[in-house]
C-alpha cells in the first residue's frame, strides 16, 4: 500500500532525502539568512518544546563559527519569521515564539515526514508483536515509502549526523522484515527490492547479501551471484578488513553450483534467513534531540 500525504494540511516538510518546505502551497526557496534553514529544520523536528537559546548556538554556530553573543540567533529567528510571512500571506500557520528563554515552532497544522515515518514504524511494531502480517506489511510498506533518502542528505552537522542515524536504525529492521516476509510468500521481486534497500542502509550485513545471492540462484541469475559476493567481500575487505563469514562462502557456493530450490532454501533458513525480523530499534543516543528525549 503506498503512502499518500494528507492533502488538507496547512504545511508539509520534507526532512528526509531533499529538504523541502510547502505552506498554504508554497515551496520555500530562499531562508535570507545563512542559519535560517537550519534553524528551521531543528524547530521542526522538535516543534511542541521550547528549545533553550543555549542549545540551539551550540547546534547550530560549532567551533570557530560559535559567538559569546545572542546576536547571530536573533538574525536568524528574524530572518525565517520574514520567510514564513512572506509566504503565508497574513494566514499564519506555522510561526517562531519566543518563551522562557528559548523558542518554540507552533504549528498545529503542520505534516512532517519524520514523525509520520516513526509513527508508521511504531505501528508496524506493534502489529508484529500481535502477529498482524498484513497490518505490519502495510505500515512497514508505507513508512519505508516516506524513506525517500538519509535525514538531510549531503548535511553533515553533528545533530544531523545523530537523527539520520537515529532513521536508519529504525529503518533496518523494517527493511529486514519486509524481505523475510516476501520470502515467506514467494515473492522473489520483493525478497530482492527490501534487499537492496537493505544494503544501502548496512552493507556489512552478510545476512542480508546471502539473502540476495539465494534468490538470484533460484532464478537462473548467476552472474548477479558472483555480482552480490563480491561486491559482500570487497566492502567486508576494504573498510572491515575481514573475509565473509563461512555461511557466505558455503551459500555462494551452493548457489554458484545451482543446487535444488528446496535445499537453497534449507541452506538459508539454516542461516536464520528466513526467520520474521522482530528485534527492536537501539536505544537512542543521550544526545538525543529534545524532541526525542522528552518523550
Amino acid at each position: 500500500m503506498p503512502f499518500r500525504e494528507r492533502p488538507d494540511v496547512a504545511g508539509k516538510v520534507h526532512l528526509m532525502g531533499r529538504f523541502t518546505a510547502q505552506i498554504h502551497g508554497h515551496t520555500i526557496h530562499r531562508w535570507n539568512a545563512g542559519k535560517a534553514r537550519n534553524l528551521f529544520q531543528y524547530l521542526v523536528l522538535n516543534r511542541g518544546h521550547v528549545v533553550p537559546k543555549e542549545r540551539l548556538k551550540s547546534v547550530l554556530w560549532t567551533g570557530d563559527e560559535s559567538s559569546s553573543n545572542s546576536s547571530s540567533l536573533k538574525v536568524a529567528v528574524h530572518a525565517v519569521r520574514k520567510t514564513l510571512n512572506r509566504v503565508q500571506g497574513g494566514q499564519e500557520a506555522v510561526s517562531i515564539v519566543h518563551c522562557d528563554e528559548g523558542y518554540l515552532l507552533r504549528a498545529s497544522d503542520l505534516w512532517v515526514d519524520v514523525e509520520e515515518f516513526e509513527e508508521l514504524i511504531d505501528r508496524g511494531k506493534t502489529a508484529v508483536m500481535a502477529r498482524k502480517t498484513a497490518a505490519a506489511r502495510a505500515a512497514y510498506t508505507q513508512a519505508m515509502a516516506l524513506y525517500r533518502g538519509d535525514f538531510l542528505a549531503g548535511e553533515n552537522a553533528d545533530w544531523i549526523i545523530e537523527q539520520r542515524e537515529w532513521c536508519r536504525a529504525l529503518a533496518l529492521p523494517a527493511l529486514i522484515w519486509l524481505a523475510e516476509d516476501a520470502l515467506r510468500r514467494g515473492d522473489h521481486c520483493d525478497v530482492i527490492h527490501w534487499s537492496r534497500r537493505a544494503v544501502d542502509l548496512d552493507p556489512y550485513r552478510e545476512e542480508t547479501y546471502q539473502l540476495m545471492m539465494v534468490m538470484h540462484s533460484m532464478d537462473g541469475n548467476l552472474g548477479a551471484v558472483r555480482s552480490w559476493y563480491r561486491m559482500c567481500e570487497q566492502r567486508l575487505s576494504k573498510d572491515l578488513g575481514i573475509p565473509p563469514n563461512e555461511h557466505t562462502e558455503r551459500i555462494y557456493s551452493e548457489a554458484l553450483g545451482r543446487g535444488r530450490s528446496d535445499r537453497l532454501l534449507a541452506t538459508a533458513d539454516r542461516w536464520g534467513l528466513s526467520r520474521a525480523a522482530t528485534a527492536t530499534a537501539p536505544a537512542r543516543s543521550r544526545l538525543a534531540p529534545i524532541r526525542k528525549a522528552s518523550r
